[in-house]
């Protein structure tokens, strides 16, 4: 996307011909940057105790607007990086920066290379020591409320989500977390914990209770998450990739809460040794399903199961007893 922009903040009160190498302006830099959008504006607004900001509030203060320039427009974001780090290399900062000459410019940070920042180790220490002591409570609240407000404004809202949708969608990120996902399903421990922890019955209580607090109090979201899923089934497509996915593979429940998998053939012994068998318990919303299961309790316990009807026997052997004892 070609829709970013370098520009360079100036000082109003010092007029003059200042001269970098190849660039020659009326006013005295302070600020190089890159951005899309409003970005240029956001400094304005900036009321952290930074160097820049600093400066542009006494620059107001003293009743002058600084003076705000678009050097180069329409560029990737890449363009823009290396133009912005070009002009910082001729005219300088003031804060220490090891590839840097000393100039006007409040910028604190230079990526050379784009990669890493070439702050000495002392400089970093006193701007983070600055950037920590301006981040007060009270900004915390004035930022919160900021934003807050800013996602009310319905314009505001649908951008912002689309511009998330878009990056989440990407290839790039579904590729990412497509092998974030697969390097921690490796561990054993982790697909121990996903598949044979059983949630406890004060989890699976405090579950119920957010879900009936969610209808409640959001009745359309719910409406509308219903309604998207339903056309989501809808489409062939994904239905027949949902189909190629489970093809091939064969059902095993959990005796112990109900759940049931249909797993590929790598995973069966895996979860044969967590306890699972073969088989699979139907769904609550299959009732007419149920006489094919049997309530059975352990005798001398309060322990109850739904048990498959071709199980039963082999329970009964272990000291199981048709009926749930509650």
């Amino acid at each position: 996307m070609e829709n970013f922009y370098t520009y360079i903040y100036f000082d109003p009160r010092k007029p003059g011909s200042y001269m970098y190498e190849d660039l020659i302006f009326n006013f005295e830099p302070i600020y190089v940057g890159k951005g899309q959008g409003n970005r240029y504006l956001k400094h304005l607004k900036d009321k952290t105790q930074t160097i820049k900001a600093t400066k542009i509030r006494k620059i107001i203060s003293e009743g002058f607007d600084p003076i705000i320039v678009k050097i180069k427009e329409n560029i990737s974001e890449y363009e823009a990086k290396k133009l912005e780090a070009e002009i910082m290399k001729k005219i300088g900062t003031i804060v220490e920066i090891d590839v840097l000459p000393r100039g006007p410019l409040t910028n604190t940070r230079y990526t050379s290379s784009f990669e890493s920042d070439c702050l000495s180790q002392e400089t970093k220490q006193k701007l983070s020591t600055i950037v920590k002591n301006s981040w007060t409570d009270e900004l915390k609240t004035q930022r919160s409320e900021e934003m807050r407000k800013k996602w009310q404004d319905p314009e505001y809202r649908e951008s912002q989500t689309a511009k998330i949708a878009e990056v989440e969608r990407s290839e790039e990120k579904r590729k990412q977390k497509s092998e974030k996902g697969k390097e921690v399903w490796q561990r054993q421990e982790y697909r121990d914990k996903k598949t044979g922890v059983k949630r406890s019955i004060n989890a699976r209580k405090n579950m119920s209770i957010g879900r009936k607090k969610m209808i409640q109090e959001k009745p359309d979201y719910i409406k509308a998450m219903s309604e998207t899923q339903k056309k989501v089934m809808e489409n062939p497509e994904i239905r027949k990739k949902i189909s190629d996915k489970i093809s091939g593979r064969k059902w095993y429940h959990n005796p112990s809460d109900g759940k049931s998998k249909a797993l590929p053939e790598n995973e069966i012994q895996h979860y044969i040794d967590l306890g699972w068998v073969s088989g699979r318990l139907p769904g609550r919303k299959n009732k007419k399903k149920r006489p094919s299961v049997r309530w059975m309790t352990r005798i001398g316990t309060k322990e109850t199961r739904q048990i498959l009807l071709d199980q039963v026997d082999i329970y009964q052997s272990n000291g199981w007893i048709i009926g749930r004892k509650l």
